[in-house]
């Protein structure tokens, strides 16, 4: 397999390559994490969702990958390292989300667990299998929930709506 196969958009590919070039610690979940196990077909992720290690260190590396892209961090660098952080990007070119792990997740045992993208490739790693189930099925609830509360609002915004 090919990192371009990862993801049909080319800048996030450039992205984490020059993240990988730069040492930066992160891991690759969501979508892409699910091709390279097997769950998707070739062409059917466009965005790359990435957990990086929540340190100061860390960061500026990221920034430093910023940088090269013209881009600029517009987080607040201490806000990437409490638990469970985003960081949405989402320019005409990158298409990526940032997170740090959760509470639960510590960044150390996520990446020893992780799987080396290719020997090419060495700081390119995808999480585990076992650890993207425990991502999904957070993900899961975390819609049930986020359901729950448009269909209590729209519930309310009906029975008031009536004359």
């Amino acid at each position: 397999m090919h990192i371009s196969e990862l993801c049909s958009n080319r800048h996030n590919i450039k992205f984490i390559r020059r993240a990988a070039q730069l040492e930066v610690d992160y891991i690759i979940i969501g979508g892409a994490a699910i091709y390279y196990h097997g769950g998707r077909h070739l062409g059917g992720v466009d965005d790359i969702d990435i957990y990086i290690r929540p340190s100061l260190e860390n960061i500026k590396k990221l920034t430093h990958v910023f940088q090269f892209f013209d881009m600029k961090l517009v987080s607040d660098p201490e806000k990437m390292l409490k638990p469970y952080a985003r960081l949405a990007i989402k320019t005409h070119n990158v298409n990526m989300d940032i997170i740090t792990p959760r509470e639960f997740e510590p960044f150390d045992e996520l990446l020893q667990r992780a799987h080396i993208f290719s020997p090419t490739d060495p700081f390119v790693r995808i999480l585990s299998k076992q650890d993207l189930v425990v991502h999904k099925e957070n993900a899961v609830e975390n819609t049930r929930n986020r359901l729950a509360v448009h269909q209590k609002d729209l519930d309310f915004l009906v029975k008031t709506n009536k004359p």
